[in-house]
């Protein structure tokens, strides 16, 4: 009878996924290859399925109920049948212990989620493959016992081959085709320990006579692989064990087939998951997995650790001003000076006659990279290696015919003296390098003790915000705004206030900056402006018609899609008249492409916009003839130096906002000779304790009165 083709026969697969949405997408991937699919909601279904007929493939998620995927896998390689049916692990971890375990339990490949369709269909067709292959083996050995010839046939066209070895008398025999694929061997070796001799690696002697050890004890199948003698190829040998054979004692017979690509494939996936695709750098997780080595390596040695949080300065704007495709082009080229840098950090232990030193420079995310240094005789040393990274990469790069300038800002961990884990070190040396960036950018911070307890204090502060709108903790003060010449309070400005966990009522200083990292800002931000406006509206039906309001509005505000939304609807719900809101931001605000558009945008619903702080930034007078603004206000530390005879600064700035069609507003007004100056040099309105400290609304008197 003619055997059936792998085309001929249909193929049937087990798809167990605890999630529907991706079973029918594994389920859709199968169909289109042909391939009929049973479902199956958990590994226990699985098994119950297989049970019943073993398909030609499984497809298990790793996170399941009841039974997960690698249980299952487990009690599918003990089912008859199961040893060699290929099994595709789909799992959304891409961890090093998650990869080894599948492979420990007995998965030949997997694929990570989100699915990729073509690259599922791509590895079905290779599992299906190599399980028809597999399939092929085993009933055509059955029959290769009664017929030699077909046997070497079949092992020629499926590139396996077979040997044979009596535990009693240690002989051993292999088949033409193990001989061709365990190459080179002059002649074939008669007993076990000459082919470990001739036939395996020296490398992997010890670990292959572990297997044949085991295969004298074993009943079954062993399954092991090793590189052969000359490293050059890696191969596969499947030990099944038979004592029932007449008159020959313990008998272990194996096949032998090439595996050198897949072993090469999974090194490629072992470099995906643990190095990043851009810099070739170890990635975050191979960090982890590093400092863990050398922080157990120097309790052993005395040694210290240094771990190294390497962040680019304004990295963002180069994104944004000549592209990602220049942005990714030097985050290569930085990550190749970091590498050149480090070289060098193995002459801090030569000097003493110490251990050498061990670095290694990750890619942590985005703009961020991370160095460990081992070996380490003091602490300090890492200041160097500190100091070196920032001076190699202040010269220009090149990239793409952009010459293009950065710096980096650096915080610095040292292990036992701030901790011995490495949750701890990655924590102190975050907190090191923001507190090296509230310091100055490109400069080196260690970390201290009182870093730590800013943090904590941060904490505390984070935690209460968490929870201050609903306890109802937050408060706005308002501070008049006044008309230069005629002396009326003409507005006011909404200041936040908030209790803080201790009673005390915090200042914005204190918890504005913490708002901003943690984003809770979008919402405060959003609180502050809809009390804002509900004040001015009930101002305005007392009677004060003229009056408006002026709000702080945070970068991270104008970055959300729906903000210009949530101020026309605020406006709506308090029916405040545009005319009537100033909105301030920062000068940064207008650097950004993406800002600017949303402040015209603004300005175009009739709301006027406010350069706040102006002088203090990074604008100058020739850029502010570019800026979508409507309010010029001079911070406080120009208005200072008026007394010390520097007016002539404020005089330039309100002459030049005239001349471009903005009003001027001086802030910290606190003396009458900055009041008369200010008058007397054609200001608009004034801010400041001389007119009127911050006051809850019902403390504010917005009727007129004569500064």
């Amino acid at each position: 009878m003619a055997e059936e083709s792998p085309a001929a026969r249909l193929l049937h697969a087990l798809v167990a996924a605890g999630d529907p949405i991706a079973r029918r997408l594994l389920v859709a991937a199968l169909q289109a290859l042909n391939v009929t699919a049973e479902e199956g909601e958990d590994g226990a279904a699985a098994l119950e399925a297989a049970g019943r007929a073993m398909p030609d493939l499984f497809i298990l998620d790793v996170q399941m109920p009841r039974v997960d995927g690698f249980d299952a896998c487990a009690a599918i390689r003990e089912m008859p049948g199961g040893q060699d049916v290929p099994i595709l692990m789909v799992t959304g971890r891409d961890d090093l212990p998650c990869i080894e375990r599948a492979l420990e339990v007995g998965a030949t490949d997997f694929i990570r989620k989100p699915i990729d369709a073509p690259l599922l269909q791509h590895r079905i067709r290779l599992q299906l493959r190599a399980s028809e292959t597999s399939r092929s083996v085993h009933e055509t050995l059955a029959e290769l016992r009664a017929s030699q010839r077909r046997l070497e046939k079949f092992q020629d066209l499926a590139r396996v081959g077979d040997w044979e070895w009596n535990v009693e008398t240690d002989r051993f025999i292999l088949s033409s085709q193990a001989i061709r694929i365990m190459r080179p061997i002059p002649d074939p070796p008669s007993n076990h320990l000459d082919f470990l001799e001739r036939c395996v690696h020296s490398e992997d002697r010890d670990a292959a006579q572990k297997f044949f050890q085991k295969a004298r004890q074993a009943s079954g199948s062993v399954r092991f692989d090793h590189r052969i003698v000359d490293g050059s190829r890696v191969v596969q040998h499947i030990l099944e064990v038979d004592s029932s054979i007449p008159g020959e004692g313990l008998t272990v017979t194996g096949t032998v087939k090439d595996i050198t690509e897949q072993k090469r494939a999974e090194h490629q996936i072992r470099e995906l998951a643990f190095y990043d695709s851009l810099t070739g750098l170890p990635n975050r997780r191979l960090l982890e997995d590093r400092l863990a080595k050398a922080l157990k390596w120097a309790q052993h040695s005395g040694t210290y650790v240094g771990l190294l949080f390497v962040n680019l300065d304004h990295f963002k704007r180069i994104n944004d001003r000549l592209g990602y495709m220049v942005g990714d082009q030097l985050l290569k080229q930085v990550a190749e000076r970091l590498l050149s840098s480090v070289r060098f950090a193995d002459s801090l232990g030569r000097a003493r006659q110490a251990p050498v030193v061990q670095t290694s420079v990750s890619r942590f995310g985005g703009d961020e990279f991370a160095v460990v240094l081992s070996g380490l005789t003091e602490g300090q040393d890492a200041g160097q290696v500190a100091q070196r990274l920032r001076e190699n990469l202040r010269p220009p790069f090149m990239v793409e015919q952009n010459q293009v300038r950065i710096s980096a800002t650096i915080g610095i961990a040292i292990s036992p003296t701030d901790g011995t884990d490495r949750g701890s070190l990655f924590q102190k040396a975050n907190m090191a390098m923001h507190h090296a960036k509230e310091r100055g950018l490109d400069n080196h911070q260690f970390f201290n003790a009182s870093m730590n307890e800013a943090a904590s204090r941060a904490m505390e502060i984070d935690d209460s915000l968490r929870s201050a709108r609903e306890e109802e903790r937050l408060l706005l003060y308002y501070q008049p705004l006044v008309h230069a010449d005629s002396g009326e309070v003409v507005g006011a400005e909404a200041l936040v206030r908030m209790w803080g966990p201790d009673g005390k009522l915090l200042s914005p200083n204190s918890f504005i900056p913490i708002a901003e990292e943690s984003s809770r800002i979008v919402s405060l931000g959003a609180w502050v402006l809809r009390t804002a406006c509900d004040q001015l509206a009930s101002w305005q039906a007392e009677g004060w018609r003229a009056a408006r309001i002026a709000v702080n509005v945070s970068a991270s505000q104008l970055q959300r899609t729906n903000f210009l939304r949530m101020v026309d609807g605020v406006l709506s719900q308090t029916r405040v008249d545009p005319r009537s809101l100033e909105l301030e931001v920062t000068e940064s605000v207008f650097l950004e492409e993406s800002g600017a558009e949303m402040l015209q945008e603004l300005r175009r619903m009739g709301i006027s916009i406010a350069i706040d702080d102006f002088g203090t930034g990074f604008s100058s007078f020739s850029c502010l003839r570019r800026m979508p603004a409507d309010i010029i206000k001079i911070d406080q530390s120009f208005i200072q130096g008026i007394a010390s005879g520097e007016g002539s600064i404020v005089a330039a700035i309100i002459a030049m906002a005239h001349e471009l069609g903005c009003s001027v507003v001086a802030e910290g007004v606190e003396t009458d000779e900055e009041l008369e100056f200010l008058r007397a040099n054609g200001c608009d309105a004034l801010q400041g304790s001389r007119l009127g400290w911050p006051v809850p609304a019902e403390e504010f008197r917005w009727r007129s009165s004569k500064g």
